[in-house]
């Protein structure tokens, strides 16, 4: 897979920073985009379709299960390829992303190196 773009979607910036940080360390090339929240990302999404989507579970206004159902109605198939993130890896719902190809994974977060170098 040839990824030119990634979206962060997190509320929590230390970890948007984190992981723009890890990225761009292993991939200086990839051009990363952030978003505070699910309706962030959506206004984001309008403009751009990213390659890989590192989405956080739990945030406010918008949670990632709430992103999913409407970034689905919005883009149907053509999706970027998404992985779930979260601090609590029991969080994941694997039963509802299951409903969601383009989910591809749960990961804990912080993502490390390891983890996008198996995602590359």
């Amino acid at each position: 897979m040839s990824i030119k773009t990634v979206l962060i979607i997190d509320d929590n910036e230390v970890d948007r920073f984190l992981h723009e940080a890890i990225i761009h360390r292993a991939y200086p090339n990839i051009e990363v985009l952030q978003a505070f929240d699910g309706l962030h990302a959506l206004e984001v999404l309008e403009n751009t379709k990213p390659d890989v989507i590192f989405l956080d579970i739990n945030m406010p206004n918008m949670n990632g299960i709430e992103f999913l159902k409407a970034y689905y109605a919005q883009k149907g198939n053509d999706m970027a390829t998404i992985y779930m993130l979260t601090s609590l890896y029991q969080d994941c719902d694997r039963v509802e992303v299951a409903n969601y190809d383009a989910v591809k994974e749960c990961l804990e977060k912080p993502l490390s190196p390891d983890m996008l170098a198996k995602i590359m």
